[in-house]
């Protein structure tokens, strides 16, 4: 009688916990047949895409309010797979589920979803042509201060235009802009209707960054602006530099092929590649190494391709280690507090790919991969 008691239990809190949670649902169906051609890959049930080596490739992005990574679960339900085309361009793709640690996005915890309807096996693209993704997250005890198109949990916005409420318009523009942003003050002030006037507050300045302006406006939120408010800013990317965000990832490949000469190949320990951050990397993950394990001949014995195979490494994080590539264990890697990604290896490399964990990825350069004439791909978005 205890143990069925405590089964009952058991089976009574999972279904409690299951009913707590929030679910979505989302068809990954397309309504018109994927296209894949040489700028563009193309899946209409999408909502976003990423730019990798210059090609523009559909893929879905949501984002959830939630202070863990194990709060939110991604599943993809019933997934129908399908060949697209060959990959000629020797494309490295993303995992197709990324679930991001959770980033303080106005003030709440966000957590970033990217779902990739494409994956390529053996050399073939594959597309994804039927089933749904299922995201489901525990339910939140903060407020969640902003709306967004792809926010899953919180309030429902009303997107329509309504009465102000003498919310702020802020508005920062270069000091060539400042004519034409006064005006705009001007006409709030003077000829807009009482009930849809807004606080209009101009910020003129000049040689300032994207990440400079990110951080003066969430110190105005939490010093007196009201996070509900409008805000321009005014001129191009060269006026306001953008903030390359919410990109992780990076890509390396060796230029030449099928057949790889010294010069082309990493093989080793030392620095794969140096990265310039956005916040402090805590770690590495989604790890992924290749050598040429087979070369592909044509009928005149010519070689036309390179399969490669895939190299188990990890991420090296030992106590007490002397902090030198050459010390840690084989096929491992490692990312130092400066942006170094250290690596140590006993096979020969000819590609990799590794997300990083805790901070955003500015710029990748240096190290082995250039020295060995890699292709490097960081893609910004």
């Amino acid at each position: 009688m205890f143990f069925l008691r405590k089964h009952l239990l058991i089976a009574f809190l999972i279904f409690i916990s299951f009913c707590l949670a929030e679910n979505h649902n989302f068809s990954v169906t397309p309504e018109i047949y994927p296209e894949i051609n040489s700028l563009h890959w193309k899946h209409s049930a999408t909502n976003t895409a990423l730019d990798i080596n210059g090609i523009e490739i559909d893929i879905f992005n949501w984002r959830i309010a939630a202070d863990s990574k194990e709060s939110v679960t991604v599943e993809l339900v019933n997934p129908v797979w399908e060949f697209a085309s060959w990959n000629h361009n020797k494309l490295v793709l993303p995992n197709i589920i990324k679930i991001s640690d959770p980033i303080n996005y106005r003030g709440t915890p966000t957590i970033y979803i990217q779902m990739t309807p494409w994956r390529i096996i053996d050399n073939q693209i594959e597309v994804l042509t039927s089933g749904e993704i299922s995201i489901t997250a525990d339910p939140v005890d903060f407020p969640i201060n902003y709306s967004h198109p792809y926010l899953l949990n919180g309030n429902k916005v009303d997107l329509k235009r309504g009465y102000s409420e003498n919310r702020p318009y802020l508005i920062i523009c270069p000091s060539k802009f400042e004519t034409a942003a006064n005006t705009l003050e001007t006409l709030h002030e003077l000829e807009v209707h009482p009930d849809y006037q807004l606080n209009t507050e101009v910020i003129v300045t000049d040689n300032i960054s994207g990440m400079d302006i990110r951080n003066y406006i969430i110190d105005r939120i939490n010093d007196d602006l009201d996070p509900n408010g409008f805000l321009l800013l005014l001129g191009d990317e060269n006026d306001i530099p953008p903030i390359f965000y919410e990109e992780t990832t990076v890509r390396g490949e060796s230029s030449e092929g099928p057949n790889f000469s010294e010069n082309f190949t990493i093989d080793g320990c030392g620095t794969l590649i140096n990265l310039e951050l956005d916040g402090t990397a805590k770690l590495l993950s989604g790890i992924s190494f290749y050598y040429p394990d087979e070369l592909v001949y044509n009928h005149q014995d010519i070689v036309i391709d390179t399969i490669h195979a895939y190299i188990d490494f990890t991420y090296y994080n030992e106590d007490n280690w002397d902090g030198d590539a050459c010390s840690m264990d084989k096929h491992s890697i490692h990312v130092t507090s400066d942006g170094s990604v250290l690596y140590n290896t006993d096979s020969l490399i000819t590609k990799f790919e590794f997300d990083v964990d805790g901070a955003y990825i500015i710029q990748a350069m240096g190290g082995k991969s250039e020295e060995k004439n890699f292709s490097i791909s960081s893609n910004f978005s």
